[in-house]
């Protein structure tokens, strides 16, 4: 089997599974049981078994790929549930839309209803130190759903699990600051909870789990009814089944040579899911970059809209300014079909000439588009007789995000995109300096972790163990009892401030605390004007310049997403580089963040010299509520 499968066609899209629902060819029972067989074995440990421990039934055996994308996963017969109501509405002819029983995953930091809120940290769920979830964690399940998992259930999507990240979003691969080496606990006996810790990259193993017709360039060639066919037969048998030689592939030489790639951050697990095919959507969130990194990076798409047109009620906020709401999908076109269920909209009284409102009014941040307006459609590419869907619309390549650092892979990627743009008839103009200044985008990276900082330090102040957060019922008696003339960093603190800083010092992770510490420190008096209000007069500066590059005649601007392909981690995440040695990384997303512009990550395969298939990331976006033009280039770079 050849090393690499192919981009498109490889993995299950949410079109087609939508499109073999709406066919009779597949049930949601059917594609949920496909969907959660393989999300359980991608969270299962990687074997050390011995020969012969295979199941004649073709059951997943209790070994998987390690890649821990979940932190939580709904037991068989909840999902089955929700399933078996989907394909009750659509036998009766009542479907709810085009993801009524989809399973989707919703990133930890999402309020769900019935589903642990952790964001990944200990201080939300009851993790306690030994390694166990408090006694009072069944408790802290969320009473509500947020606007954008309201709106998935009313549009009849099925959650399959929620998926880990890095704490509260601060990261950029994956790692949650939860105590290792945790047991599995169930919510009312039918939630497992699996073992935090790095999230790792699916990519290296893609190879084992891709359908064999794949590989057959003939059937490949075949229409899209016959490759409908062959998708739903192959969804309906068990794992081992679809995969006979899995068992062998996982003990072999090979397998434990692979190396451990990170899969990104802070939607780290929602982009090893979509990646792995365990869901078909996931929702994320995208502060600086978290969405479009870990896709770029797992070769999945990654989707920010406009900052506020998906709703922001219901998520745990980190930087409230910038926290965006976004979408990790296999393909540009799923997701644009997932927007058209979960932005905002804005109706009209036909009786009156103004708008009357909009749908998602819950937070006071949120943009609307129009009622009648479908992504999914506007992201078709148009017919012409000529092949050139993109013509009249004009492509921006800015010299400013041209920075030295760019490897020639990225580079590569980067001129792929362009050419495939010009191609289909788009005008590429280039976005000159005097335009667009590299020293405003370098600059806006030290100004984002200002402001984010300084966001992160006021939003966390609410986590004090009282009001909200874990009690911390194990806290160190001792130390609370400290007497004044006890000479140690608690000795001035009163006997509440200093149960204040022992739980958070232990329910935050270092990451956080880091944050914290520096978000409060540029909030200080003596720094507050010239740190924090001098970054926020960068923000503004970033802002207009994209501005005046949009007014200047270019309709969307392309960028590569990160500046390097995945690093290995190690099978422990001790090789990792440190999360300061990240944050250059985010130079090509973070000013698109501070601007609140649209923007998706495409993948485009490069050839970097390892084993491994590694796609990198071209970023496309475009002005604010821009998102039909931004997914039309997206779908046609992917084809």
């Amino acid at each position: 089997m050849p090393v690499s499968p192919p981009l498109q066609g490889a993995r299950l899209t949410l079109e087609r599974a939508s499109r073999l629902l709406s066919s009779g060819k597949l049930t949601s029972l059917q594609l949920c049981a496909y969907c959660h067989e393989l999300a359980d074995f991608g969270d299962q440990p990687i074997p050390t078994i011995a020969e012969g421990n295979r199941n004649e039934a073709g059951a997943v055996p209790p070994c998987g790929l390690g890649l821990n994308a979940f932190a939580q996963i709904s037991s068989r017969e909840e999902l089955f549930r929700d399933a078996a109501e989907s394909d009750r509405r659509r036998a009766a002819g009542l479907a709810l839309g085009a993801l009524d029983g989809i399973p989707v995953s919703i990133k930890a930091n999402i309020a769900a209803k019935g589903w642990i809120l952790s964001a990944a940290s200990r201080i939300l769920d009851g993790w306690e130190e030994r390694g166990k979830l408090s006694t009072t964690a069944s408790s802290r399940a969320c009473t509500f759903d947020s606007d954008v998992v309201h709106r998935l259930k009313r549009g009849g999507a099925v959650i399959l699990g929620i998926t880990n990240m890095d704490e509260f979003g601060m990261g950029s691969l994956g790692n949650m600051a939860l105590p290792p080496q945790s047991e599995t606990k169930n919510r009312n006996e039918q939630l497992h909870l699996h073992v935090p810790g790095f999230v790792r990259n699916p990519a290296p193993y893609l190879k084992y789990l891709v359908p064999s017709f794949v590989f057959d360039e003939e059937l490949m060639q075949a229409d899209e009814e016959d490759l409908d066919e062959l998708w739903a037969h192959h969804l309906k048998m068990p794992l081992l089944w679809r995969h006979p030689d899995l068992l062998d592939n996982l003990k072999s030489k090979e397998m434990a040579e692979h190396p451990t790639i990170s899969a990104g951050g802070s939607s780290s697990g929602s982009a090893a899911s979509i990646a792995l095919g365990s869901s078909l959507l996931s929702v994320g969130t995208d502060t600086g970059g978290s969405v479009r990194l870990p896709a770029a990076w797992t070769g999945v798409v990654g989707f920010k809209p406009t900052y506020g047109l998906i709703s922001r009620f219901g998520l745990v906020a980190y930087a409230s300014s910038l926290d965006t709401v976004g979408l990790l999908a296999p393909t540009s076109r799923c997701a644009a079909m997932a927007m058209d269920v979960v932005v905002n909209r804005r109706y009209k009284d036909p009786s009156k000439d103004q708008d009357e409102g909009m749908t998602g009014e819950r937070d006071s941040t949120s943009s609307a588009v129009a009622v009648n307006k479908s992504f999914y459609n506007l992201s078709m590419p148009r017919k012409s007789l000529d092949g050139k869907p993109l013509d009249g619309l004009s492509v921006g390549i800015p010299c400013a995000f041209s920075v030295s650092e760019c490897p020639s892979t990225v580079r590569m990627a980067w001129q792929h995109g362009i050419d495939r743009l010009r191609e289909a008839g788009a005008e590429i103009k280039t976005v000159p300096s005097c335009l667009l200044s590299s020293d405003v985008i370098k600059a806006s990276l030290p100004a984002y972790y200002v402001i984010a900082c300084a966001e992160a330090s006021s939003n966390f102040s609410r986590y004090d163990g009282i009001e909200f957060g874990w009690e911390g019922e194990e806290l160190d008696k001792e130390n609370l009892s400290y007497s004044d003339s006890y000479d140690g960093p608690l000795s001035n603190l009163t006997e509440l401030e200093r149960r204040y800083s022992q739980l958070r010092s232990i329910g935050f992770g270092g990451e956080v605390i880091r944050r914290i510490l520096c978000g409060t420190s540029v909030l200080s008096s003596d720094r507050f004007h010239t740190h924090f209000e001098a970054a926020t007069k960068v923000r503004a500066f970033v802002a207009r310049e994209f501005e005046a590059a949009f007014d200047d005649g270019v309709d969307i601007m392309v960028a590569p997403t990160a500046l390097f392909p995945p690093p290995d981690i190690g099978p422990d995440g001790s090789e990792a580089p440190d999360s300061t040695e990240m944050f250059a990384n985010d130079v090509m997303t973070v000013p698109i963040s501070l601007a609140g512009l649209p923007s998706i990550s495409v993948p485009v395969k490069v050839d970097d010299g390892r084993e491994v298939d590694t796609r990198v990331g071209l970023q496309v976006f475009g002005s604010a509520l821009a998102e039909s033009k931004v997914l039309l280039a997206a779908s046609v770079i992917e084809e």
